[in-house]
């Protein structure tokens, strides 16, 4: 049997942002009571919680965690209203609720507690630990993965990461939020077994805002909004930020119609898991369409003119430019430059002169690039040769098929050199100059 809805009154009505955790459940109540005496009445939870103006009632609330509830319930479900039935029959209507929270308000005098202390405590227990295993498998997967490019020896994504301040961002961000989550969690089964300790004492639970907790949310959030603004203010993220910005806006939208809509749990997961697909979908069209868009040859020509050694440097071309690519970026761990450009002539012959230079001045991140690079591709071929011309500490080389295969390593850099048409004399020292390998310790970007 349903409930009957409450007919809503004129007058003003007031929606404020407020988050509560299970824990501290009496303290939610107590804001309500004490909105109820300022003549604010808990009308309903549509996208915040919704005040009624009126006049100032002594009103009292219970806000209970209903053990069958589930973190996608965005009101009541059939078995909350079932059990909103039988509060009400002892004197404690059900006005809303959200997630696993049921907000009751007394309407019959010396009515007895709706539950136990001892039954508050298990269904707080339960609830976070459900909140717990629901929130963290995603950041789980993410910090895992993440965390083995960087600390495994064979992570072959690392160059992408260590050298990426969006993705070194992504890391910190979710890194943090799985420690909160766990440190979280650990808090709360501190908590349960001091409250249990307490009621054997025969003492009473306090319910209370936990403040830690607030903080560390607000720095997570503030952390994540200060990462976003800088990565839009980032000058190579300008292709990533038209792909995800209206993502983003058509992700908030869904779900600001979802909070008002207030689906039922089965759909609100259904809709969540079939819309949370189709923005994969999308961001893997876009990314493609992105990564095989045809450069027009006055766009390949520009991108040439960024590239600080090129076949131009040491021998007269025949042919035209058919692509070419330069990347930059660049970290607190140092800077990474890869160039590319592919000339065709006339035979429909190609050449190809492709270089990547990595800087830092953390040894480890060298080490660990020349351990994966070196061993691995075009390079893994290489051998050790005299490293005296090349002004380096190690150089490695390989010639054959007419293919000219270089891995240097200095000091504070390396580099990794290929060519599929190599020069008609010795252009070592052309190398060291033009990408500033004997010297220079700054960004590329400079």
């Amino acid at each position: 049997m349903k409930r009957e809805k409450k007919e809503v009154r004129n007058g003003k009505v007031r929606r404020v942002f407020r988050d509560y955790g299970y824990t501290e459940c009496e303290r939610f109540a107590e804001y309500l009571h004490e909105m109820s005496l300022k003549g604010w009445h808990f009308i309903k939870w549509k996208m915040g919680l919704v005040f009624e103006k009126g006049d100032p009632e002594d009103i009292t609330y219970c806000v209970e965690v209903f053990p069958k509830g589930s973190e996608m319930d965005l009101k009541p479900g059939d078995e909350a209203e079932e059990y909103a039935e039988y509060c009400k029959e002892a004197g404690w209507e059900l006005i809303d609720g959200k997630r696993r929270f049921c907000i009751f308000r007394r309407i019959k005098p010396d009515v007895p507690p709706i539950v136990t202390q001892e039954e508050r405590l298990e269904n707080i227990r339960k609830a976070e630990n459900r909140e717990f295993i629901w929130g963290v498998p995603i950041f789980v997967f993410l910090v895992i993965q993440y965390w083995f490019d960087i600390l495994v020896p064979f992570g072959t994504n690392f160059v992408n990461l260590i050298f990426n301040p969006p993705r070194l961002w992504i890391l910190l961000c979710v890194t943090l939020m799985l420690a909160v989550k766990i440190l979280r969690y650990v808090q709360v089964q501190i908590w349960v077994s001091r409250g249990r300790r307490l009621l054997q004492e025969g003492k009473l639970i306090s319910y209370d805002r936990q403040p830690i907790r607030k903080m560390w949310e607000w720095i997570i959030w503030i952390l994540m909004m200060a990462g976003a603004v800088g990565l839009l203010l980032w000058g190579n993220m300008s292709e990533a930020v038209l792909i995800s910005t209206p993502i983003a806006l058509i992700i908030l939208v869904m779900y600001a119609v979802i909070y008002w809509v207030r689906p039922s749990r089965e759909t609100n997961w259904w809709v969540q898991t079939g819309f949370g697909f189709g923005i994969i979908l999308i961001m893997i069209i876009a990314v493609f369409a992105v990564i095989f868009k045809e450069r027009e040859p006055a766009e390949n020509r520009e991108v040439l003119e960024q590239l600080p050694l090129t076949q131009e440097d040491y021998r007269e071309i025949d042919g035209e430019l058919d692509f070419a690519e330069c990347v930059v970026q660049g970290s607190i761990f140092g800077n990474y430059l890869y160039g590319k450009a592919t000339w065709i002539d006339e035979n429909e012959k190609s050449d190809t002169l492709t270089y990547q230079i990595y800087r830092s001045e953390f040894p480890w991140v060298l080490n660990k690039i020349w351990k994966t690079q070196a061993n691995s591709g075009y390079y893994i071929n290489t051998k050790e040769t005299d490293p005296k011309p090349w002004g380096a500490l190690e150089v490695r080389k390989y010639t054959n098929w007419g293919n000219l295969i270089v891995c240097a390593r200095y000091e504070d850099a390396l580099l990794f050199f290929f060519t599929d048409t190599p020069p008609e004399e010795d252009i070592t020292e052309l190398i060291i100059e033009k990408l500033d390998l004997d010297s220079y310790r700054g960004s590329f970007a400079g």
